[in-house]
């Protein structure tokens, strides 16, 4: 885990805007490129390095690049470890490539992102090594499930620009091509940014449970940490033991997310404007 020190310097860091991270004594920028969708920065701070796009963290690793420092990551990894199947997993969304760094190299792995300088840099600053199990495929991630034919054990959905996420790629529509890519007892993985009581968070959550048949809901020892497990086969309990606790609920105050109603992008900012007070 962070510490307090560095936590407090990386909520620092998703805050401060792009001209003042010179400025501030314990943020060092290592590099800096734009790419055709963002601008990109790897940045050192006292225990940590981190992938910024648009001043938000894409990844965070210790210094020695050996660890991802996202709790999540670690449960999405705690929870595949956990699983008898798991012969093909896709990763949507690859950032820094902080959750390869914690799969086993007997995995296969597809990792699915759009801008193809992420991997350059994954490899470069982030100790991202390609070995033989791993295929790193360069276009957007719902138009990968739209054309592919192949069907995983696991998809593990991370996908996030900035701070706000691809909104189209979380409706009940795009949840429905997910579900198309499983193979019979296939799981889906998602990490959820915000607390379980935001419209933003109850309405992904209503939107998995709108396309998926067995949905798990758990919480992670910081309250905005919310983990969603979701298949169209029973999920077993014992995959969540020694990991984040499941919560549950009805989700009153959320609404299914759907290519023609969709206000993701609302909500985010309302929840990142919550997160600055």
């Amino acid at each position: 885990k962070l510490s307090g020190v560095t936590l407090a310097i990386l909520v620092l860091a998703m805050l401060l805007p792009a001209y003042q991270y010179k400025e501030n004594k314990n943020l060092v920028v290592v590099h800096r490129e734009p790419s055709f969708y963002a601008d990109l920065k790897v940045v050192d701070l006292p225990g940590a390095r981190l992938l910024l796009m648009d001043g938000g963290v894409q990844t965070a690793v210790n210094r020695t690049g050996n660890k991802s420092l996202f709790e999540y990551n670690n449960e999405f990894a705690r929870l595949l470890n956990s699983q008898e199947k798991k012969d093909d997993v896709l990763v949507l969304g690859f950032g820094g490539g902080g959750v390869s760094l914690l799969i086993d190299e007997e995995i296969a792995v597809d990792y699915v992102d759009l801008d193809p300088k992420v991997f350059s840099l994954a490899t470069e600053y982030f100790n991202y090594v390609q070995d033989e199990n791993d295929n790193v495929i360069v276009v957007d991630a719902r138009e990968y499930l739209r054309a592919s034919e192949k069907k995983y054990d696991v998809v593990f959905m991370d996908l996030f620009k900035g701070t706000s996420v691809p909104a189209y790629m979380y409706t009940k529509e795009a949840f429905t091509l997910v579900k198309s890519r499983l193979k019979e007892g296939g799981i889906v993985y998602a990490n959820i940014v915000g607390g379980y009581e935001t419209t933003l968070v109850q309405s992904l959550i209503k939107t998995y449970k709108n396309v998926f048949p067995k949905v798990v809901v758990t919480q992670g020892e910081d309250e905005d940490a919310v983990f969603v497990t979701a298949s169209s086969a029973e999920i077993s309990p014992s995959i969540f033991e020694g990991g984040y606790l499941e919560i549950t609920g009805d989700e009153e105050t959320g609404q299914v997310f759907t290519d023609a109603l969709n206000n993701i992008d609302v909500l985010m900012a309302e929840q990142a404007g919550g997160f600055r007070k």
